[in-house]
């Protein structure tokens, strides 16, 4: 009698730990599972909120529509950001596509194409070419520029190291020493390099520029000279060339 009420005390002590075990992996399970859908769920959430964002770079389609004349930027199923433009004769879409994404730092990289001027004849578009790193894109010291006809039988074309356009002028270089200037409507080019050399203080002349402008048939620019102990700014007045 005496072994028989160890014996079911034992078995009674065995089905406790088994059914203490039971529950402990079943609650293991169920958190796991848990863990899992939270985990899926913040993914997802995450890529919405990135997605958004991506989307969100652009205010509004419609760049520009200006007396029957258009410019529009939209996304494709990629995300990409493809350019549209034209009239009520033609319609063309760019061939290359842009981007705007968001980096690991929760940074928008915004290299979309920005209105930088128009008229009856053309727009131009102004877009971040590099950065001063990878990681800030906030930091743009290139851009290029690209020239929209509102005439169809025109060609389109781009210019790297832009500067910026005033009245019927584009100002680039060639990120070294020498500053171009086109006239845009008849697409005569100067080219002016610059005496003394420029100080690059960032990997090219853009961030070395403190001023440039066309004044009284002139090419004025203010720019550093020197070496990264001295330098300063100096100023330059070179004539037109057409």
């Amino acid at each position: 009698m005496k072994y028989d009420s160890i014996r079911n005390i034992i078995k009674i002590g065995i089905a406790i730990i088994v059914i203490v075990t039971l529950i402990s992996c079943a609650t293991d399970n169920y958190n796991n599972s848990f863990d899992n859908d939270e985990a899926i769920k913040t993914e997802t959430e995450i890529q919405n909120k990135i997605k958004q964002k991506t989307l969100n770079c652009v205010i509004q389609d419609t760049l520009l529509f200006e007396n029957n004349h258009y410019v529009v930027l939209s996304t494709n199923k990629n995300d990409k950001y493809q350019l549209k433009w034209g009239n009520l004769n033609f319609s063309k879409i760019y061939p290359s596509l842009f981007s705007c994404w968001i980096n690991s730092d929760n940074d928008t990289c915004n290299f979309l194409p920005r209105i930088e001027t128009f008229t009856n004849d053309y727009t131009i578009l102004k877009v971040p070419f590099s950065t001063s790193n990878a990681t800030n894109c906030s930091s743009i010291i290139e851009w290029k520029m690209i020239y929209l006809p509102t005439n169809g039988k025109k060609n389109t074309f781009e210019l790297e190291n832009y500067l910026k356009v005033q009245d019927e002028y584009i100002l680039y270089s060639n990120g070294l020493d020498t500053i171009n200037v086109m006239n845009i409507n008849t697409e005569k080019l100067s080219s002016y390099q610059l005496k003394p050399k420029p100080y690059i203080e960032f990997k090219t002349i853009e961030r070395s520029i403190g001023d440039i402008k066309i004044r009284n048939d002139n090419l004025v620019i203010k720019y550093l000279v020197g070496n990264h102990e001295k330098y300063d700014y100096i100023e330059k007045e070179l004539q037109l060339k057409n």
